[in-house]
């Protein structure tokens, strides 16, 4: 009996994880992106983390997003915060993984001479929530001047873009 009993439950553990798997690649959890507003803004740091990949070797996380102007044209200047607020829309609430990619106007060189031609990572979102992205311009290296690009994907495909001009 007791072996039937744990047979019984594996199988329910194995069925349950298949159909974990097909509906979060089904059509009915595709994602869409709703934009709120763009451009020069405010955070409160949170906590600081390393990124090998980004060219200040910094990653902030952040609460309470605040549009101080929304614009497209953004001052280039060490300390400027720019991004976008928005919601990644789902008839599912949950956490997704989301790619973002920041593609620079041109290579970004660091004091040790590594370049940057983009700054691309993953981060889990939650579906349904108002949240945020954002850059922040903290070494005199990274006032780039031109056309910056915010991308974010979702399982490949690409659901938003948006371009900024560092002035």
């Amino acid at each position: 009996m007791r072996k039937t009993t744990i047979y019984l439950l594996l199988i329910m553990t194995i069925s349950g994880c298949s159909t974990l798997k097909k509906m979060s690649n089904d059509s009915s959890s595709k994602v869409s992106f709703k934009e709120f507003g763009y451009g020069i803004c405010e955070t409160k740091s949170v906590y600081n983390e390393e990124m090998e990949n980004s060219p200040s070797r910094n990653h902030t996380l952040s609460t309470r997003f605040t549009l101080i102007q929304q614009t497209d044209r953004i001052p280039g200047k060490i300390g400027q915060k720019f991004g976008i607020e928005y919601k990644i829309k789902s008839n599912i609430t949950r956490d997704i993984l989301v790619e973002q990619v920041w593609i620079f106007p041109k290579s970004i060189t660091d004091e040790k001479g590594k370049e940057f031609k983009e700054l691309r990572y993953k981060m889990e979102k939650s579906t349904n929530d108002k949240t945020f992205s954002t850059y922040v311009i903290e070494k005199d290296y990274e006032v780039v001047k031109g056309e910056w690009t915010y991308q974010m994907f979702c399982d490949g495909d690409k659901i938003y873009e948006k371009k900024f001009y560092v002035e």
